[in-house]
C-alpha cells in the first residue's frame, strides 16, 4: 500500500488555497507525525458503508494506505465535519446534515475512543493536516470552512 504521508505531503503540496506559510506549517507538521504501518481507508463516510450498523461493509477502498489510526478518524472527522452532500443529493439530506453533524462527529469520535485509544494531542495534529490536505479536492463550496479552522490551528503568522 502506498505511504499515507506521501499521499498527504502531494495533497498539502497541490492544495491552491494554501497560502505559501500555511503550506509549509502543515508539512512541517506532517513531518513530526508517526508513520504507521495499519490499514487507513482514507475516505471512511456513510456513502462508503453497507449493510447494518452491527455488520458494516466497508466499501471504495481506492484511497487506501498504510499509516497511523489518529490520521484515518482524523480524515473521517472532516469528511463529516466539513464534507458537503454530494451532488444530487436529496433536499432533505442537504437541509439536515448541518443541523446534525456535530453531533455525528461527537458520536463517531466517543465510539472510536470506547474501542481505541487516541492521544489528544497527536490526533488534534493530524486533524490539522487533514483540513490542510482536504483543500487540495476542488469542493468550493467546502473552503471557506476548512479554511477558518485552519486559520485557528495553525500558529499566527502561518
Amino acid at each position: 500500500l502506498p505511504d499515507l504521508h506521501d499521499d498527504l505531503r502531494q495533497q498539502i503540496q497541490r492544495a491552491e488555497p494554501l497560502t505559501v506559510p500555511q503550506r509549509v506549517a502543515a508539512l512541517e507538521l506532517l513531518a513530526d507525525l508517526p508513520y504507521g504501518d495499519r490499514l487507513c481507508h482514507g475516505d471512511l463516510h456513510f456513502g462508503n458503508m453497507l449493510g447494518s450498523w452491527s455488520a458494516p461493509v466497508v466499501i471504495d477502498w481506492a484511497t487506501a494506505s498504510r499509516g497511523d489510526p489518529a490520521a484515518d478518524v482524523a480524515r473521517t472527522e472532516v469528511l463529516l465535519r466539513f464534507g458537503a452532500p454530494p451532488p444530487g443529493a436529496p433536499l432533505l439530506i442537504r437541509g439536515l446534515a448541518p443541523v446534525f453533524r456535530g453531533a455525528i462527529v461527537s458520536s463517531y469520535l466517543a465510539n472510536y475512543r470506547r474501542l481505541h485509544p487516541l492521544d489528544g494531542l497527536l490526533y488534534e495534529r493530524w486533524l490539522t493536516v487533514r483540513v490542510a490536505a482536504r483543500l487540495a479536492e476542488p469542493i468550493p463550496q467546502e473552503q471557506p470552512k476548512l479554511m477558518a479552522s485552519l486559520r485557528q490551528r495553525l500558529p499566527a503568522g502561518a
